[in-house]
Order: C-alpha cells, then sequence, then structure tokens
C-alpha cells in the first residue's frame, strides 16, 4: 500500500474518532443544575423556623408539611374519639373508629370534618414499609374492636374479669387492658415510626431532587422531608423550649414520647430536621444521610425507651398500672418498627405473649418478675440506661 493511500486513511480515521468522541460528549448525561441556591449549614440554629430558608429563586416557600400535619390530625382524632367514650359515658362505634382509620364514609366530625375530603388515610400508611402490612391491619382492626366491645361496659366498675372505668378515667376490657392507649401506642409505631423512618428517610432518600413535581414548587425529595416532619410534629420548632423537666405543650405522640423518653435525642431532633432539608437543597446525599440516620435512631430508640420505662413503671409499682401497662404493651407492639435496632414481628410477638397469655389472661395475674423480665429484654435491646 503506497503512502498517499495510507495517509488518507489515516485523515478518514481521525475524523471518525474525533466524530465519534463529539458525539459520546453530546450524548452523555450531564448533571442537572442545581434546583436551589446553596445555604450555609452556619446560618441554622435552634431557634430557626422550620422553612426559613427553604424558598425557590423567587422567594416562595417549597415546604409543603399539609399532608404529614393531616396525618397526625387523623391520629389525634382517633385518640380524641376513643376518649369521649369516658367522657360522655356512651359506646365506641367500631365501624365510624374503623372508618377513621381509613378514612371513608365521612366518618371524622367537628373539627376534623375537613380530613373526610382527603385522598389518603393512616391506613394507607401504616405499616407502609413493611412485608407484613396485611397483618398489621388486622391487628389495629382487632384493637379497635376491642375497644368498643369494652365501651359497652362504660357505666360499670371495672374489677377482675369485668369491663369497665378504673379511677373513673382509664376503660378496661375484662382482662384489665386500656384498649385505648394499645392502640395510639401501635399506631405511633405502624405510622409514625415506621413512615417516617422507614419508608420517607429511608425509601424516600430517593426521591427525585432535579425537578419540580408538577403543580407544586417542590421536588420529590424535598416533598419527603417536609411530610416526614409533619407527621412528627404540628411546630415549626420541634420541642421549641423544652427543658429536662417541661415539655412543650404542641407535642404529641411520637414527638412527645422521644421528649419523655429520650432526653438526649429530644434535644438533637430538630437540628437533624433542618440540617438535613438544608442538604437536600446543597444536594449533599452524604450530610442527607447522615442526619437521616440520626433520625431514625433517635425515633427508634425513644419507642424502645418507653416500651421498657413503662413495662418497669408496672413491676415497681409507679403510676396507675392499668394505664402504664397499656402503653408498655402498646409500645412493645410499636418495636416491631424498629429497623435499624432490628426490631422484627417476632420479637415483639414474643414479649407481647409473655406478658398476656392462657396462664395469665389478665394483666393482675402477671408475675411482678414477669414484667421485669420483660423489660430486661427491651433494655438489652435498646441499651436505653446507656443515653
Amino acid at each position: 500500500m503506497n503512502a498517499p493511500i495510507m495517509k488518507i486513511k489515516f485523515i478518514v480515521f481521525i475524523l471518525m474518532l474525533a466524530t465519534a468522541v463529539s458525539c459520546k460528549k453530546k450524548d452523555d448525561p450531564q448533571p442537572a443544575p442545581a434546583l436551589r441556591s446553596p445555604i450555609s449549614y452556619s446560618e441554622l440554629t435552634a431557634t430557626t423556623p422550620y422553612g426559613t430558608f427553604f424558598k425557590d429563586a423567587n422567594g416562595v416557600s417549597t415546604v409543603d408539611r399539609t399532608e404529614g400535619r393531616n396525618l397526625l390530625r387523623m391520629l389525634e382524632a382517633i385518640d380524641v374519639y376513643c376518649k369521649s367514650s369516658i367522657e360522655a359515658k356512651t359506646t365506641i362505634d367500631s365501624t365510624k373508629l374503623s372508618n377513621m382509620f381509613r378514612n371513608q364514609s365521612n366518618a371524622f366530625t367537628a373539627p376534623y370534618s375537613d380530613l373526610n375530603a382527603l385522598s389518603y388515610s393512616i391506613q394507607k400508611y401504616t405499616s407502609k414499609s413493611t412485608n407484613y402490612k396485611s397483618t398489621t391491619d388486622k391487628d389495629i382492626e382487632k384493637m379497635i374492636g376491642a375497644l368498643a366491645k369494652s365501651s359497652l361496659s362504660v357505666n360499670a366498675t371495672a374489677g377482675y374479669g369485668t369491663a369497665g372505668l378504673y379511677s373513673s378515667q382509664y376503660l378496661l376490657d375484662v382482662y384489665g387492658v386500656e384498649n385505648s392507649q394499645v392502640l395510639v401506642s401501635a399506631l405511633i409505631g405502624a405510622l409514625q415510626l415506621d413512615y417516617i423512618g422507614n419508608y420517607l428517610l429511608f425509601t424516600g432518600l430517593n426521591g427525585d431532587n432535579t425537578q419540580i413535581v408538577p403543580g407544586t414548587n417542590y421536588s420529590q425529595l424535598e416533598h419527603n422531608w417536609d411530610v416526614a416532619y409533619g407527621l412528627l410534629t404540628a411546630n415549626d420548632i420541634y420541642a421549641l423550649g423544652a427543658t429536662d423537666e417541661t415539655m412543650n405543650a404542641g407535642e404529641s405522640y411520637l414527638g412527645a414520647s422521644v421528649w419523655a423518653n429520650n432526653k438526649a435525642g429530644y434535644k438533637e431532633l430538630y437540628a437533624a430536621f433542618l440540617k438535613g432539608r438544608t442538604a437536600i437543597v446543597n444536594n449533599d446525599m452524604g450530610e442527607l444521610k447522615q442526619q437521616a440516620l440520626k433520625i431514625r435512631y433517635i425515633l427508634e430508640k425513644s419507642v424502645g425507651f418507653d416500651a421498657g420505662q413503662h413495662i418497669l413503671n408496672v413491676a415497681q409499682g409507679n403510676g396507675v398500672k392499668p394505664h402504664e401497662f397499656a402503653q408498655g404493651y402498646g409500645m412493645i407492639y410499636a418495636t416491631r418498627f424498629c429497623f435499624l435496632i432490628t426490631g422484627t414481628e417476632a420479637f415483639s410477638k414474643k414479649y407481647l405473649n409473655e406478658l398476656l397469655n392462657t396462664d395469665t389472661p389478665h394483666v393482675d395475674d402477671i408475675a411482678s418478675q414477669t414484667f421485669f423480665d420483660v423489660q430486661n429484654e427491651v433494655r438489652d435491646k435498646f441499651g436505653y440506661y446507656q443515653q
């Protein structure tokens, strides 16, 4: 082959290579431009209201906590309805309570009537991250049925084997169980802990943060984080003004449990939510995952501490026995959603069955040592003496 032909082929090869490189650069996916201007973490303080810095280029807020707050209101509405039986000396309608759980048949009444128009429900998000959602739904329905049955005796006085009111404040069934407290405590785990920790702040971290959700002013990742915060607390600043002795009166359910049972954790919780939301703005996934992990550990330890402390209270004779037992029992149910600390359905069932079973069908049948043994196991699992 002569030199001119070789030279021509070489030139053609170079041109083809240049074209290929050019096409590759053109076709390669390019990093999406940041949605927001970065925020310095140093600007965040303990009294920075949530959403202060989270705005678009036009100064419009990108925060929408409505869905989380409404789920929290649904839980509150269920709690209020359960307590109404005692206050008004009326029975609980299991169908109505089930409909509130599922948000159907316009079951919510004033001041919660607006919740009827929403497309979601507690049931929709309960146990969402698990492979035992259907079992959880059935468990909640059983708790509702047990509460309704015990309310038939709301005008009677509770005794061994007799449903009725205890100390005029607590509605017990024939087994000495305050089912309203068990139900609410179970939902703290099945709804709040699971949906916040195991879904929104875990799976939800994969939400898109490169474009705005159509019809809104936020990305999917921003919204996932905001829903989580809204479901924890209705306040702009979680536990604002709280001390170890005095809780912020606006906190409830899981938020109140963190304050009551995790004195180290409640002081760090708001800062973690605020820093994590800022990390989303900054596209700082490393910081985001770190803050999400911190939040999840705080919430899980709080549930475990709650369960163990109330069972210990029963063992030591502190507080009102039926109420302490019900909260501890319901929180032991909730530990099955503590995935980071390897809480499982089997762990939860084991200790629920150790407390109430065919040999000890009534709360008063349970030996003090059994309470100590159960709380020791929960203590070892969650390490709540190591705060």
